[in-house]
């Protein structure tokens, strides 16, 4: 009798704590916590995870080894799918205050070009340079690799990364981004006040503290 193929099955689980995207056998073992969204040439998985309490999106390889963060925001990332070169990452996020696509460039990770941030939203960069010949011997950008970059003040910004390989060579990239205001969302008038369709009345002459609930664009409560 031939031996029956290998199949490999891909499924969703819902953990009391968090959700993952888990790769097994088809048989429903050896179980491991990926995605099922397969690079084009089969080498890359990419998946959401929560292990780390935001939803971010990662990279492995399909047996488990070079477990990468590609994402890391306070904001819902998901779905995310790899370009068939490699060199770009297309996924879902809630950054912009609505759910929108977004493309990242993995050479350079952070600000993508054209990316929008909220006012003083904390957003690290996580850049980095190579160079296949004499390799990469510096490379710089306007703050530290994995510090915040500028969202202090609003209007259009650039990020810019500078590097050399050891042959001497020099070589610029820069992504441009736009910082706006927080986009808030009413949430409801708190007791005593009662919301809509009811009609709110009291005795003249008597104080009533008016108190509501506001969410940002992160759909984090508003508290100043």
């Amino acid at each position: 009798m031939a031996p029956e193929p290998g199949y490999t099955i891909a499924f969703a689980s819902f953990a009391p704590l968090n959700t993952d995207i888990f790769v097994a056998d088809a048989n429903g073992r050896d179980p491991k916590p990926h995605n099922a969204s397969f690079s084009s040439d089969g080498k890359w998985i990419v998946f959401t995870s929560q292990r780390e309490g935001t939803a971010d999106i990662y990279r492995v390889h399909p047996d488990g080894s070079g477990l990468k963060r590609l994402v890391a925001d306070p904001a819902f990332d998901d779905q995310g799918s790899l370009s068939p070169n490699g060199k770009f990452l297309a996924f879902v996020s809630s950054r912009s205050g609505q759910a929108d696509i977004w493309v990242l460039e993995l050479a350079t990770r952070k600000p993508p070009d054209g990316a929008t941030y909220i006012l003083n939203q904390p957003v690290s960069a996580n850049y980095g340079c190579t160079d296949s010949l004499s390799g990469a011997d510096t490379c710089a950008g306007p703050v530290v690799n994995g510090s915040n970059i500028d969202t202090a003040g609003l209007g259009a910004k650039s990020f810019t990364i500078n590097a050399t390989d050891r042959a001497g060579n020099r070589a610029m990239k820069s992504n441009s981004y736009s910082v706006v205001q927080a986009q808030y969302v009413f949430i409801g008038f708190l007791a005593p006040v009662d919301n809509l369709p009811t009609v709110n009345t009291g005795k003249a002459g008597r104080t009533y503290p008016v108190k509501w609930q506001l969410r940002d664009s992160n759909g984090a409560y508003v508290s100043s």
